[in-house]
């Protein structure tokens, strides 16, 4: 009888030094499960080509059984959980992809096989525009079902998931380091909302900081885990870049926000665009596109909120100044001369539009209408 199940034993497979999922899946279609491998001499594992010294000490130690307790222990004891490709919870469609996980340590909910997921990302030094665009469309594909996934990175990523959180929906952050750590780590409260109303997940063993060199391979669980990945904004050949690509190859398609032809964080975006991205100026664009290619029903779909104007009927400069901020910053100056209103009564409307949570002031004399 065997000591440990099989998941435990793909839990310690995926935890040898220098294993990857393609070794694994090469000993997978040798031995037929884990637990065979556990049992392997080593004359039989020595003939794979890629089996190097270290490895192979990690696959024949005497302590292996006690690496198995001790691995049970850690993740048991940090209320993480984990799945292995081969139960019918894992998600099906990052199990279509090349070098999918071997398994995935999470905390919050897996999602759902059922429900349809959209991956929104963007580059970390973003515009207001582009927090504002990233933000209004995963509150509403949250308000109707779809579930959010990103990163969790500074700037799109974050007004991704914050977006998803608002609008009542799920949302799944993919982590380039341990479910254990916040990264960044002034993504700590939201990191717990997630957990609460979705999940944090990981390929990467509990412990495991965030570097560099991990991230590419994050990115392609973000795309592998949805129907298409949607780019809010992106520089020239960056990480967001890499992302859709990663989407292409997998099959999936990527949708790109216009952007300004003048702004940097737009580059990558409007190339996207010209090479054969899909154009997404409404949330509506995803709603459409998953109803067309996934057959999915969304039944009545709520209001786009952020369509509906305040009433400021009663306050004639208040209306007229408010009309004039956008989801780009404006300087007062600007809007003075834009109102033709004085100084002083501009500045009066700013503060009754900030009071009632409308806009926002921003360093430098400018303010930005609130994500509302």
């Amino acid at each position: 009888m065997s000591e440990f199940t099989e998941k435990q034993y793909l839990l310690w497979l995926s935890n040898v030094s220098g294993m990857t999922n393609i070794r694994v899946e090469a000993l997978l279609a040798h031995f037929g499960n884990a637990c065979e491998i556990y049992s392997a001499d080593t004359c039989e594992l020595r003939g794979f080509s890629f089996m190097s010294e270290t490895m192979l000490d990690d696959l024949t130690s005497k302590e292996k059984a006690g690496r198995i307790d001790e691995l049970c222990r850690k993740i048991e004891s940090s209320d993480t959980k984990y799945i292995t490709k081969f139960e019918p919870e894992y998600p099906f469609l990052l199990n279509a992809i090349y070098d999918s996980p071997l398994l995935l340590y999470y905390r919050g909910t897996i999602p759902d096989n059922r429900l349809p997921n959209i991956s929104i990302v963007g580059t970390r030094k973003c515009s207001e525009y582009g927090v504002n665009a990233a933000h209004l469309i995963s509150r509403n594909l949250a308000k109707c079902g779809v579930t959010i996934v990103s990163g969790m990175a500074r700037g799109l990523d974050s007004a991704a998931h914050l977006g998803a959180l608002e609008g009542g929906g799920l949302t799944v952050a993919v982590l380039g380091c341990g479910v254990d750590i916040c990264y960044p780590p002034e993504n700590k409260s939201l990191m717990e909302k997630i957990q609460n109303n979705g999940c944090v997940v990981s390929e990467f063993p509990l412990g495991t900081p965030a570097l560099k060199a991990y991230f590419p391979k994050r990115n392609r669980i973000v795309s592998g885990l949805s129907l298409a990945t949607v780019v809010v904004e992106a520089d020239e050949k960056s990480g967001t870049e890499i992302t859709a690509n990663l989407a292409l190859e997998q099959g999936r398609d990527v949708f790109a926000v216009p952007g300004s032809i003048f702004s940097k964080q737009s580059i990558g975006t409007n190339n996207m665009l010209k090479n054969g991205a899909i154009p997404l100026t409404n949330y509506m664009d995803v709603i459409n596109y998953l109803a067309n290619t996934a057959s999915i029903d969304f039944g009545v779909l709520p209001d786009e909120e952020i369509e509906i104007e305040p009433n400021l009927d009663d306050d004639n400069e208040s209306s007229v100044v408010y009309k004039h901020i956008k989801s780009e910053s404006i300087t007062i100056d600007e809007l003075i001369s834009l109102t033709g209103l004085s100084a002083q009564k501009t500045l009066v409307a700013l503060t009754k539009l900030e009071n009632r949570g409308l806009i926002e002031r921003l360093p430098g004399q400018r303010c930005i209408k609130s994500i509302r």
